[in-house]
Order: C-alpha cells, then sequence, then structure tokens
C-alpha cells in the first residue's frame, strides 16, 4: 500500500524541507548568541570579582606592612 505524501507531485516537500532548515538554522542562530551573551556577561562578572578581590588583599598587605589605609 502506497502512501501518498501532500504536495509530492508538485515539489512542495523540498520547500517544507528548505523552511525547516531555515528555521532550525535561525533558532540554533538564536541559542548560539544567547550562550554567547551569557558567557560574555559571566566573564565580565567574573573580572569584577578578581578585580575586588585584588583590591581587598592590596588594602590588606599595605594595613600589615604598617601604611596608612586610604579610602578613595
Amino acid at each position: 500500500m502506497q502512501t501518498s505524501v501532500p504536495g509530492n507531485e508538485s515539489g512542495f516537500v523540498l520547500l517544507d524541507a528548505l523552511f525547516c532548515l531555515f528555521t532550525a538554522a535561525l533558532i540554533l542562530l538564536l541559542i548560539s548568541g544567547a550562550v554567547s551573551s551569557a558567557l560574555n556577561l559571566s566573564s565580565k562578572t567574573f573580572a569584577a570579582g578578581i578585580s575586588i578581590i585584588e583590591e581587598r588583599n592590596d588594602t590588606a598587605a599595605r594595613i600589615i606592612d604598617g601604611g596608612e589605609l586610604h579610602e578613595k
């Protein structure tokens, strides 16, 4: 028993496949952009945390060495 596919004779299956591929590519592009922006934000937050830790370490080192504490 043969099953017919709507649009098979007219060539619309190729258009449907191309539309599905285009949609999949668009979804992957959006996911890639979301992951990229999340990683960018994460790295900026990590860098900000490192700078805070370094600033506190420098301040603690100055206090231990007998220097004065200067507020910025």
